[in-house]
């Protein structure tokens, strides 16, 4: 079985600001677990453990995304959940373009017996894991983090991605992609 998801990538200089910013965390005493900035992206939907043999056929459903290149907005930086955070994340602001992806993968894998997500789609790039949360890192959020924006960049593809799993983190590699095309006129 092959552990696999679908995410829109981000250029390396977004990664890169962002696990820069990320690192005022460390700071804190909670436990903080940093996401690598080649691991950063915005998660479309995770398929969880699937049998080799659907790769392709997931690959093929997926080919069928129509999407012009879009730009995000990037940040602030906030935790899920402002009274036991788990998650830190960036914010993505985009004139519903993640959300259109998104919608595009549901409805094409749902055929192929990926339920749709129960849960409201928040298009978002995680930049920590909080292991052990500590009061003083939501001061550090909003002292820090959390008034700040990170940029903008184009999005012009999405990837199915593999996930391996190791004991100093996952490993990501693509298995497709589907480029996005601008419309002629």
């Amino acid at each position: 079985m092959v552990r696999t998801f679908v995410a829109l990538p981000l250029p390396q200089m977004v990664q890169q600001r962002l696990f820069d910013a990320g690192q005022v965390l460390l700071r804190s005493n909670a436990g903080i677990k940093s996401v690598a900035p080649s691991l950063m992206h915005i998660t479309l939907s995770f398929l969880g453990e699937v049998h080799p043999d659907q790769i392709p056929v997931i690959a093929d459903a997926l080919k069928k995304i129509i999407q012009t290149p879009f730009e995000i907005h990037i940040g602030p930086i906030v935790a899920d959940n402002m009274k036991n955070p788990r998650v830190i994340w960036a914010q993505i602001s985009d004139s519903g373009e993640c959300t259109h992806v998104y919608q595009q993968v549901e409805h094409l894998l749902k055929p192929l017996g990926f339920l749709p997500e129960s849960r409201p789609f928040r298009p978002h790039i995680t930049v920590a894991r909080v292991k052990r949360p500590h009061q003083d890192l939501l001061q550090i959020l909003n002292n820090s983090l959390s008034s700040t924006t990170y940029g903008s960049c184009t999005i012009n593809r999405c990837v199915f991605m593999k996930s391996v799993l190791n004991p100093g983190g996952p490993d990501y590699s693509e298995l497709a992609e589907v480029t996005f095309e601008k419309i002629s006129p």
